[in-house]
């Protein structure tokens, strides 16, 4: 688990879709995807911070790691 938030936050939009994660970004008017990881093989943890709430890691099987905050 990741102790250290002191990390750069770019706002991107993740979906999940029939099993499958992934988030797209727009990059000069053009939109793009990134690998599309199986979410069942993937790790999930909570991190607990107290400047950022609703964090949590998720790591694929390929040791790829997000840390994400949830909006409410």
């Amino acid at each position: 688990m990741v102790n250290n938030l002191n990390v750069t936050w770019n706002r991107r939009y993740f979906m999940l879709n029939q099993g499958r994660f992934y988030y797209s970004f727009v990059k000069k008017n053009t939109v793009f995807t990134s690998d599309v990881f199986n979410i069942l093989l993937c790790r999930i943890n909570i991190i607990k911070n107290e400047e950022r709430k609703y964090c949590f890691q998720i790591m694929n099987s390929t040791g790829k790691i997000w840390i994400l905050q949830g909006e409410c």
